[in-house]
C-alpha cells in the first residue's frame, strides 16, 4: 500500500477532515489568498455566469465576490502560484524561473480571480 494512502485516511477519518488537514488547509487558504487560478475551460464560464458571486463552505458559509484580475495584472500572481504549488507545474508552459515576458505571454490563457468577501 502507498504509505501517504495512510495519512490520507489519518487526516480525513471518517470521510471528513481532521483538526490537522483542517490546518493544513487553513494555511494553503492563505498562501493562496492572492487569487483563485482555474483554467478557462472548467470553471471561468460558471464564475461569468454566476456574476462572480459564490460561496465558500468552510466551518460554515461565506458570501464572496470573485472578480477577474486584468491580463496585465496577473504575472506576478503567475510566478507566486508556481513558486508555492509545485503541483501546478507540469501544468504550466514556463517555469517558474522564467522571465517576467514569458510569464506575460502566457497570462492570457490563466485566468485569475480576486476573491473578496461580500
Amino acid at each position: 500500500m502507498n504509505p501517504l494512502y495512510g495519512i490520507k485516511r489519518r487526516l480525513y477519518r471518517g470521510g471528513r477532515p481532521g483538526p490537522l488537514a483542517r490546518g493544513i488547509n487553513w494555511i494553503q487558504r492563505l498562501q493562496h489568498s492572492s487569487g483563485l487560478l482555474v483554467p478557462r475551460y472548467a470553471v471561468t464560464l460558471d464564475v461569468q455566469a454566476a456574476r462572480g458571486q459564490a460561496v465558500l463552505h468552510r466551518r460554515g458559509s461565506e458570501k464572496v465576490q470573485l472578480t477577474e484580475v486584468p491580463v496585465a495584472d496577473r504575472p506576478p500572481i503567475l510566478r507566486h502560484y508556481l513558486a508555492v504549488a509545485p503541483g501546478a507545474r507540469p501544468h504550466f508552459p514556463v517555469d517558474r524561473g522564467a522571465s517576467d515576458t514569458a510569464f506575460a505571454g502566457i497570462a492570457d490563457r490563466y485566468p485569475v480571480f480576486r476573491i473578496a468577501a461580500r
